[in-house]
């Protein structure tokens, strides 16, 4: 196995072919790991907050069998700063890509080699990775990294059984009243569902998210945020794996949404919202309802629906599955900032204990 390690944006992007081609034979790939939205998401977030690349491929016969999406990024810990080696991308679900017919734990090996031999950094950060990955197996069963590999969340899953109806899902993860408001919504504003690729109706979900979260003290909508706008609308408008549900009133306004990105047959919903004016009508749960319906109706080419990362009892009520997720946190013991950094995880996890 050779190693390469990338550290140029050109070099970044000359990767792509390589790269999708890996994609299409990765078996821990999701739409989080795809070139599209690694490049988009350094170009307009990593790159303008002075990350630094720092992608490490495997090769085998002069082929990629494996690429680790890594990232030197500046991070702030109460009143110091450190350099800590992360994934590109802010995801639910993060990982490395490894060729299905490559042996998975000798190339993650070569890539951690490369990594404990390399890096300078101050902090190893490796965040949502799914328990059921190769790289998940390769950290619980080292004697170096195990202790370091936590418990992080959960992404609620439902996946779609196709001897399953949705008149007898719904019966089962619906409540009762969801009748009701779906049909006092159509006969009050004769409500319709929208499906929509792309770009099409960015600018009417963005509003709507913007005045939802334009209530809240301690939230703000991510779209407020230029970079992560930017990011945002830059990859709608060239990725036909973004997907936009809309309800809608007969004049065309927009009562809620759920915005995804279709991969691999697995829908991932990332974004959702509704506009306060139809609170009332239960939009947020319509949305939802309408969503799955859809689903249901297209099995052929959705076979699961990722909730997202996130503890919330209505993601739980409406799957039927989870999917439990892991991060590595490590700090360099060769570091001058170890002592700071040891001292700030013991603080806390004593902050997480009085919370809890």
């Amino acid at each position: 196995m050779e190693i390469k390690i990338i550290k140029n944006e050109e070099e970044f992007k000359s990767l792509k072919k390589d790269w999708e081609n890996l994609q299409d034979r990765a078996k821990d790939v999701t739409y989080y790991s795809t070139f599209n939205f690694l490049y988009e998401w350094y170009i307009n977030i990593a790159k303008k907050g002075n990350a630094k690349l720092n992608i490490i491929c495997v090769y085998e016969k002069n082929e990629v069998i494996a690429i680790a999406p890594l990232m030197i990024e500046k991070r702030k810990f109460l009143f110091f700063k450190v350099e800590a080696l992360r994934f590109i991308g802010r995801a639910d679900l993060l990982t490395i890509l490894i060729d299905e017919k490559a042996k998975s734990q000798a190339a993650l090996k070569k890539i951690f080699e490369v990594i404990e031999k390399e890096s300078s950094c101050d902090k190893l950060e490796f965040t949502h990775i799914a328990a059921n990955t190769d790289l998940a197996h390769f950290c619980l069963k080292s004697e170096f990294y195990n202790v370091s590999f936590l418990h992080l969340g959960e992404n609620p899953v439902l996946t779609i059984p196709n001897d399953l109806e949705f008149s007898a899902y719904k019966k089962q993860f619906f409540k009762k009243n969801i009748n009701y408001y779906r049909n006092k919504l159509i006969k009050d504003l004769n409500a319709r569902l929208e499906v929509v690729v792309g770009d099409k109706e960015l600018e009417s979900i963005v509003k709507v998210h913007i005045e939802r979260n334009s209530t809240s003290k301690n939230r703000r909508s991510l779209f407020e945020c230029p970079k992560t706008f930017n990011f945002i609308k830059t990859l709608y408008k060239n990725e036909s794996t973004a997907i936009t549900f809309l309800l809608k009133t007969e004049t065309g306004e927009l009562i809620s949404y759920a915005t995804c990105y279709l991969f691999n047959g697995i829908l991932h919903n990332w974004n959702t919202s509704f506009s306060l004016k139809y609170k009332d009508y239960s939009a947020g749960d319509l949305i939802y309802f309408e969503m799955i319906n859809y689903v249901f109706e297209n099995k052929e080419n959705i076979k699961m629906i990722d909730f997202g990362a996130g503890r919330y009892a209505w993601k739980f009520r409406m799957t039927n599955d989870f999917v439990p997720t892991y991060k590595l946190n490590l700090n360099n013991k060769n570091s001058k900032k170890y002592k700071l950094l040891s001292a700030y995880d013991k603080l806390y996890k004593i902050g997480k204990i009085i919370l809890n």
